[in-house]
C-alpha cells in the first residue's frame, strides 16, 4: 500500500509541476501572440475550464469522472480529424494554435488531480493515457509538426498516467489478496 500511494503522490506531483510550467509557457506565448485582448480571451478559454474540471475533480470526483471520460472523446476526435484530413488538419493548427495539445494539458492535469482519489486513479490513469497517446496517431499520417507539440505537452501527463496505472493495479491486487484471517479480504467479504 505504501508504493502505491508513493506512486500516486509522485505522478501527482510530477504531473502538476511540470503542468504548470507548460501552462506558464503557453500563456507567455498567448500573450506575445496575438497580445491584448485576443490573448485574454484565449486564455480564458482554457483556463477557465481548467479551474472548473480541477475544483470538480477536487470537490466532486463522482461528478468528474464521467465528465472527465466524455471529454476524453475530443482529442481522439481531433486526432482523427488529422488522421483522415492531414492537410486541413495542420493549416487549421497553423492558424489558431495547437487546439489538440492545449485539450492534452487541460484533460490530463484535470484528470491527475482526479487520479489523487483511491477509488478513481487507475481510470484517471487509463483516460491519461487516451488523451496523450491517441492524439499522436496523426504522426503516423505524416502530420509531424502539431502532432509533435502536443506528444511533447502531454509527456508528463503520459508519465504519470502510466504510473497511475500501476498504482490503480496494485491497489487493486492488494485488495484481492487474503489478509491472513481465514478466508476475508481487505473489504471484509468472505472469499468462495
Amino acid at each position: 500500500m505504501r508504493v502505491k500511494v508513493t506512486l500516486t503522490s509522485f505522478s501527482f506531483w510530477f504531473t502538476t509541476v511540470l503542468m504548470s510550467l507548460w501552462f506558464l509557457f503557453l500563456l507567455g506565448e498567448t500573450m506575445q501572440d496575438p497580445g491584448g485582448w485576443g490573448a485574454v480571451a484565449y486564455i480564458a478559454m482554457w483556463a477557465v475550464p481548467l479551474g472548473v474540471l480541477i475544483g470538480l475533480a477536487l470537490r466532486r470526483p463522482a461528478v468528474a469522472r464521467p465528465l472527465l471520460l466524455g471529454l476524453s472523446v475530443l482529442p481522439v476526435l481531433f486526432s482523427l480529424w488529422g488522421v483522415v484530413d492531414t492537410t486541413g488538419w495542420r493549416d487549421f493548427q497553423d492558424g489558431v494554435g495547437p487546439i489538440g495539445a492545449v485539450l492534452a494539458m487541460v484533460l490530463g492535469t484535470a484528470l491527475a488531480f482526479l487520479g489523487r482519489h483511491d477509488e478513481q486513479t487507475l481510470t484517471a490513469g487509463v483516460a491519461m493515457l487516451v488523451v496523450t497517446l491517441v492524439p499522436a496517431l496523426p504522426l503516423l499520417a505524416g502530420a509531424v509538426g502539431p502532432a509533435v507539440s502536443t506528444l511533447a505537452a502531454g509527456l508528463p501527463i503520459m508519465i504519470g498516467g502510466v504510473l497511475y496505472v500501476i498504482a490503480g493495479v496494485r491497489m487493486r491486487s492488494h485488495r484481492a489478496e487474503p489478509t491472513g484471517e481465514g478466508n476475508k479480504t481487505l473489504e471484509g467479504t468472505t472469499r468462495s
